[in-house]
C-alpha cells in the first residue's frame, strides 16, 4: 500500500469517525476556567484519546472492508453479513513491488485444502497517469505446480487505467504445496488497439487471416472487453500469452515480477458434511449420497441414481436423458460456478440402471446447510421430476 493510498484510508476514516461530533462554543471558555482554578486533572479519558481509539477501529474496519471488497468481488457478497466466515478465512498479506511503471500489492489469500480451492486478491496501480499499460497474469504456482484458475476480477488481458482491486480464485494443485508465486508481466503498446469481433458467417481461417494483416500493418486486434489476437504462427503455442504479445513487436515489456507468500499459515478449517440415510428410494428412482463435503468456499458431491428405465446413454445418444438438480433450499442460485457431470449408465444386477453424478462447485454465494435433490428426465424442452424431491441437511465437523 503507497503513501498515497494510506492517507487517503485515515482521511476517510477520520471523516466517517468525526463526522457526528459539533462545535462546542463553550469549550474555550471551560478549559481557560478550569486552568485558573487549578482544578485536580481528574482521570478520565480525553476527548483525544477516544477519538484516536475510534479511528483505530475505524481504520481496521476499513481495511477489512477493502479487503472483502476485492475476494468478495468474486461472490457478489460485498455488505452481506450472512457470509461472515468468508472474511474469518482470509489471510491479509502485504506482499509489494514498485517497477517502472506499475505497482502491485498482494493484499489477501485464502487456502482451503479440504474443498482443495484458493483465492488470491491484490491491487495494481499505474505509477504515471495517463500511460497506457496491459496487464497480463503468467502464472500461478503452489509448491512449484501450476495452479488452475476458474473464476476471477481484473486478473488479466485488461488495460490499466487507474488503482484496481484483483481476485482470483481456483483449484490447488494436486501435489503442490502453500509457497504461492503469482507472475505478472506489465506491458505497453506501441501499435494502435483496434476493437474487433468475427462478423456472423465468417470462418475462422478467415477470420484469423484478417487479424495476421492487421498485426502486419501494425495493428492489435481486441477481442471483447479486452483480449488481444497476438498468434504470430511462429511457434507462439509454446509462449506465454505475454510473449506472444512481445513477438509482435507492438507491445514493449515494462514490468516482469513475482510477488510470493505463504499461503497455509491460515487454512480453511470450517466444514459441513453428509452423514446420515444415505438412500433414498421413491417411486420409480433411488438416489444414493456417495459423498458430500462443503466448505465456504466450495462444495463437492457424488450422487448416485437408479432408475427403473434406462435413461439415454450418453455415448450413443439413445433414450432420454436423465438430469439431476441440485439446490439449495431457499436460495434461487448457489453458486456462480457449478461443474455436474454423469457417467452413461451402467446395468446393475437387479435389473436398474445407475448413473453416477459429480458435482463440483465453487464461488458459493451462501454457506450450504441443506441440500435438494430433484431427479428426472429432460426431453430437451422441459424438465420432469419422478415424483418429487430429496433433502438433506448438513453437520458441522
Amino acid at each position: 500500500m503507497n503513501l498515497y493510498k494510506e492517507q487517503e484510508l485515515v482521511r476517510k476514516a477520520m471523516n466517517a469517525t468525526l463526522s457526528g461530533l459539533r462545535e462546542d462554543p463553550y469549550l474555550k471558555a471551560r478549559i481557560l476556567a478550569d486552568a485558573k482554578q487549578e482544578k485536580p486533572v481528574l482521570k478520565k479519558l480525553s476527548v483525544f484519546a477516544v477519538t484516536a481509539a475510534l479511528l483505530v477501529v475505524s481504520i481496521t474496519a476499513v481495511l477489512a472492508a477493502g479487503l472483502f471488497s476485492s475476494i468478495g468481488q468474486l461472490y457478489r457478497l460485498n455488505g452481506k453479513p450472512e457470509r461472515d466466515e468468508i472474511t474469518r478465512n482470509i489471510q491479509q498479506v502485504h506482499e509489494r513491488y514498485e517497477g517502472n511503471a506499475a505497482c502491485c500489492e498482494l493484499t489477501g489469500t485464502v487456502y482451503d485444502p479440504a474443498g482443495g480451492v484458493y483465492a488470491l486478491s491484490w491491487t495494481l496501480t499505474p505509477l504515471y497517469e495517463g500511460d497506457s499499460l496491459y496487464v497480463v497474469l503468467d502464472s500461478i504456482t503452489m509448491g512449484g505446480e501450476p495452479a488452475d484458475t476458474r473464476s476471477g476480477i481484473h486478473a488479466t488481458g485488461y488495460f490499466l487505467k487507474k488503482e484496481t482491486d484483483c481476485s482470483v480464485a481456483g483449484e490447488l494443485p494436486e501435489s503442490g504445496g502453500t509457497e504461492c508465486e503469482i507472475t505478472f508481466s506489465i506491458l505497453r503498446p506501441s501499435g494502435e488497439i483496434v476493437k474487433v469481433s468475427a462478423p456472423d458467417g465468417e470462418a475462422g481461417a478467415e477470420t484469423e487471416k484478417r487479424y495476421r494483416n492487421m498485426l502486419a500493418a501494425g495493428q492489435l486486434p481486441m477481442e471483447g472487453d479486452g483480449w488481444i489476437y497476438c498468434h504470430t504462427g511462429k511457434g507462439g503455442e509454446n509462449l506465454s500469452y505475454s510473449d506472444q504479445l512481445l513477438e509482435t513487436g507492438l507491445m514493449e515489456l515494462t514490468d516482469r515480477f513475482t510477488l510470493k507468500a505463504d499461503i497455509g499459515t491460515a487454512g480453511v478449517h470450517e466444514t459441513r458434511t453428509y452423514a446420515c440415510q444415505e438412500t433414498f428410494v421413491s417411486d420409480g428412482y433411488e438416489i444414493r449420497i456417495r459423498s458430500c463435503l462443503v466448505t465456504p468456499f466450495t462444495a463437492k458431491l457424488e450422487i448416485e441414481c437408479m432408475t427403473d428405465t434406462r435413461p439415454e446413454d450418453t455415448a450413443n445418444g439413445t433414450g432420454t436423458k436423465l438430469k439431476l438438480k441440485v439446490e439449495v433450499p431457499g436460495t434461487e442460485i448457489w453458486s456462480r460456478n457449478q461443474s455436474l457431470t454423469q457417467s452413461c449408465p451402467v446395468l446393475m444386477e437387479d435389473g436398474r440402471w445407475s448413473t453416477l453424478f459429480a458435482l463440483d462447485a465453487q464461488a458459493l454465494l451462501v454457506f450450504p446447510e441443506a441440500f435438494r435433490f430433484t431427479a428426472g428426465f429432460h426431453d430437451g424442452a422441459r424438465f420432469a421430476d419422478c415424483s418429487g424431491a430429496v433433502t438433506i441437511r448438513l453437520t458441522d465437523q
